[in-house]
């Protein structure tokens, strides 16, 4: 009899996947194990995940935000009330934004709004005004910002036109000579700024340093920068003011004060000191002008035609004071001449035409229609009492004469035998030229 021989008990195969009547395979011991494991390490991690995500997202956090613009709220408002701003300036500001984290982190620049509200500005004035900044969503809030009020000028923008002066602070000139500006270019400027700084305002100057040209002896024109006065003569400096003209230009004449004498000028040089006693007054006439054209002015003259003076009684005369060069500084625009005759006595004396001393046209007759001339004669009775005709020019002059006809020329009479006597009057005689 054999033994059997018995194979040693295999534990591998005890342990193999048996199949169930419905096919499917069984789970060894170490499978099962391996599988809750796994499972029971899939729930930690998620906790461990869940954990920390919730944690980083409840945090909190801030963000800092630069250059955030500040708008205008309601100016309309106040554009109705008649105001506005009269300097306004663009300005932005930072910003410190808290919260959570994720909240904070997605928030943008565009997202914050900040804003002046003038909804309240009913008067003129610098205004003291709060920077607003709009409500932030998910529950984020501002804790910081750089500024949180500004000031503005609110007030009525008028415009007005101001009249320009001169003014001469320094300058160097000879004894007798002033400076005088003249033309200011411009003369007027306009001036734009709220209306009661503006109400304020008197005139608009230019102030002339000319000491840096030296001593002046000519007029020239300097350019200068204007400035604004107010009521009480003082240099109004406003940053609200606005104007498009900074500066004029300024011609200044020179000039010099002189006083001219005044004489008579006579035309036929009859009066003398033997006949007659002049008086002019005023005698002498105060002129302003440039240095140049008053040195070349050394007298004033008043024409006097001796001849319409006819009889030989004290005369009064009245005539306006010519002046081609310089102002009339006196006041007095006339003069008066009071002529006084000396021994002085008038004689009338016929004379006959056919004593004329003519000067005839060239190649035509003529003839004298009158006979006789009645001549008026000044001087002392003496020399008029011995006066004949034989001592007395009178000259006719028809060289000038090309058509015939009749004609009245003028007669030129002269005493040729007695310095004392001289013929008054205008004189014409009728001739005939065929």
């Amino acid at each position: 009899m054999q033994d059997k021989i018995i194979e040693p008990y295999d534990n591998h195969e005890e342990e193999q996947v048996k199949t169930t009547k419905k096919g499917r395979k069984k789970q060894t011991s170490e499978e099962r194990k391996r599988d809750i494991f796994l499972k029971i390490l899939s729930v930690f991690t998620a906790v461990i995940i869940w954990f920390t995500v919730m944690g980083v997202d409840s945090s909190t956090s801030e963000k800092k935000f630069t250059s955030v613009p500040v708008h205008h709220e309601n100016e309309e408002i106040m554009k109705r009330n008649g105001l506005s701003i009269i300097v306004d300036r663009d300005i932005a500001i930072d910003v410190v934004v808290a919260g959570k984290r994720a909240a904070v982190n997605g928030l943008r620049q565009s997202d914050i709004y900040a804003y002046i509200d003038f909804a309240n500005i009913t008067s003129p004035g610098e205004h003291l005004l709060s920077i607003e900044i709009r409500e932030l969503d998910n529950n984020l809030s501002v804790t910081e910002q750089s500024e949180t009020h500004t000031m503005r000028y609110i007030d009525t923008r008028v415009t007005i036109n101001l009249q320009v002066n001169a003014d001469i602070r320094q300058s160097m000139t000879e004894q007798g000579v002033t400076l005088t500006p003249l033309n200011i270019k411009p003369d007027i400027i306009e001036v734009s700024g709220p209306r009661g700084v503006l109400e304020t305002l008197s005139h608009a100057q230019v102030n002339l340093n000319l000491s840096s040209y030296g001593r002046i002896e000519r007029s020239l024109t300097v350019t200068e920068r204007i400035i604004l006065i107010n009521g009480d003569g003082d240099e109004l400096n406003n940053p609200h003011i606005r104007r498009e003209q900074m500066s004029a230009e300024v011609f200044i004449s020179v000039e010099a004060e002189k006083e001219i004498p005044i004489e008579v000028n006579l035309r036929h040089g009859f009066y003398t000191e033997r006949n007659t006693v002049i008086t002019v007054t005023p005698s002498v006439l105060r002129v302003r002008g440039s240095p140049d054209s008053l040195s070349t002015l050394d007298k004033i003259t008043l024409p006097i035609d001796e001849k319409k003076i006819e009889n030989p009684e004290n005369t009064q005369l009245s005539m306006d004071i010519p002046l081609t060069e310089g102002r009339n500084m006196s006041g007095i625009s006339t003069a008066v001449i009071d002529i006084e005759f000396i021994n002085m006595d008038s004689r009338t004396l016929s004379f006959n035409t056919s004593n004329l001393t003519i000067i005839p046209p060239n190649g035509l007759e003529y003839n004298i229609r009158e006979e006789n001339l009645r001549l008026k004669f000044l001087g002392p009775t003496s020399n008029l009492n011995i006066l004949r005709q034989s001592g007395i020019t009178a000259t006719i002059d028809l060289s000038k004469i090309t058509e015939k006809g009749n004609r009245m020329l003028p007669i030129d009479i002269t005493v040729n035998s007695d310095d004392f006597v001289f013929c008054v009057g205008e004189y014409t005689v009728n001739v005939e030229v065929y």
